[in-house]
């Protein structure tokens, strides 16, 4: 068995997959243990990352190399696969936010509202009401 590092330097390269009929594309950055995806087409600047790097996880991927995200400068299968289940999580999360927008809103001034509440009562030193 080839004994390969766990490489900390992050890779990237180009995405596109399609969904609801739609081709998304994006960029991926992986190292060994942790993926990072950016939206690029159709809305651009939504990203999200994913970082498995753990003890366990790190002894797994020591002993089963294609177990890692990245590897020797390039994705491996698993790699691409993460990242592009995660371009199509993200897009099809900002769908649903952007169908609901009235709601979504209504929700966000509502939190909003309530941690304001939680704030004053904190800083006043009482307990907020259940």
């Amino acid at each position: 068995m080839d004994n390969h590092p766990l490489e900390a330097d992050l890779v990237e390269r180009p995405l596109a997959v399609t969904v609801e009929g739609r081709t998304v594309t994006g960029v991926a950055r992986a190292n060994w243990g942790a993926v990072e995806v950016t939206i690029t087409s159709p809305i651009a600047g939504l990203s999200s990352s994913w970082d498995g790097r753990c003890w366990c996880f790190a002894m797994a991927c020591h002993h089963r190399p294609e177990y890692r995200y990245a590897l020797g400068g390039e994705f491996t299968a698993r790699g691409v696969q993460a990242a592009e289940r995660m371009l199509a999580g993200m897009y099809l999360d900002w769908l649903a936010v952007c169908r609901h927008g009235a709601e979504v809103d209504a929700a966000c001034r509502r939190t909003r509202q309530e941690i304001a509440v939680l704030e004053r009562a904190f800083a006043g030193g009482s307990r907020p009401r259940s």
